[in-house]
Formats: structure tokens, C-alpha cells, sequence
């Protein structure tokens, strides 16, 4: 027997890390779980203090293992621009973070589609939403990001 998905306001408390970086940088995050994927690469550029000058995607398999029959058909969401020349590509504006997030399986946010900023977006807890509760809270996290155009890790 399935589940049934929760459709109660819920918050969900995000760790997100930039791939490769040692010392690691990383934010501890509650945000909104009806967040749109337009609407998380906004708070994503927020929180980790990127200037938005970029191009983004996200996916829901680690871009840095490669993808085995076995597995289900990885899942790519980005902005209508790329969308343009990449048929496969889904509209983020069309998916919340409820849609596609599980605890079982982090989301991968790539900024600067040249110098490829990697994020792992990883579901830590899913708390009941207050009418209270701002959309995006950050909790914690260390270190900044680098420079824009700094020709990545």
C-alpha cells in the first residue's frame, strides 16, 4: 500500500554543501517544501551568497557518478533558456521541492554551468510550518563561497 503524500505546510531542513571544497562550505537551511525550483535557485543564490549572473540547473543524481542501467532514468530542471536547446530538460518553475525531494535521495544544484558550481542539497528533517515561519531561515554554515568567475573548484 503507498502512502499518501503529505500536503501539510511543512518546512524542510536542508544541508547544502558546494561539492569539492575543503575546507568544506556548507549552510544548514529551513525552508519552505512548496518552494517552486525558480523559487530555491533564488534562495540558493541568497543563502550562499552567489550574485545570479549565471546559468543553473538541477538534478536528482550526483553528477559525479555515472548512471547505470539499472537505475532509474536521471531527472534534469532548469529555466526556460536552457530549456530551449535541451529537450530533456524539465521546467523548474513546474516542480516544488516537496515534488522531488526525499530523504533517501539528495537534489544536485549546479551554478555557473562553466565554472560548475556543484551543491548537494541534502533533506535533513521535515518540521511542521508555522503561519509564522519565513520561507527561507538559515541556521547555520561556515565559510563563503568563492568569487564569481573565479574558474571554479
Amino acid at each position: 500500500m503507498t502512502m499518501p503524500t503529505t500536503t501539510m505546510p511543512a518546512l524542510f531542513r536542508l544541508r547544502v554543501h558546494l561539492a569539492d571544497t575543503a575546507p568544506e562550505i556548507w549552510r544548514l537551511i529551513e525552508i519552505d517544501a512548496d518552494l517552486r525550483l525558480d523559487q530555491l535557485h533564488t534562495a540558493l543564490q541568497t543563502v550562499m551568497r552567489w550574485e545570479n549572473s549565471h546559468l543553473h540547473d538541477f538534478e536528482d543524481r550526483d553528477p559525479g557518478t555515472r548512471w547505470k542501467p539499472s537505475q532509474p532514468e536521471p531527472r534534469r530542471w532548469g529555466p526556460g533558456v536552457l530549456r530551449e536547446d535541451d529537450e530533456d530538460l524539465l521546467p523548474e518553475e513546474d516542480y516544488t521541492l516537496r515534488d522531488i525531494l526525499t530523504q533517501e535521495s539528495p537534489l544536485f544544484y549546479e551554478y555557473d554551468l562553466g565554472d560548475s558550481w556543484q551543491h548537494c542539497l541534502t533533506l535533513i528533517e521535515i518540521l511542521t510550518k508555522k503561519s509564522t515561519d519565513n520561507p527561507v531561515t538559515v541556521i547555520r554554515g561556515e565559510r563563503r563561497c568563492p568569487l564569481e568567475d573565479s574558474g571554479g573548484i
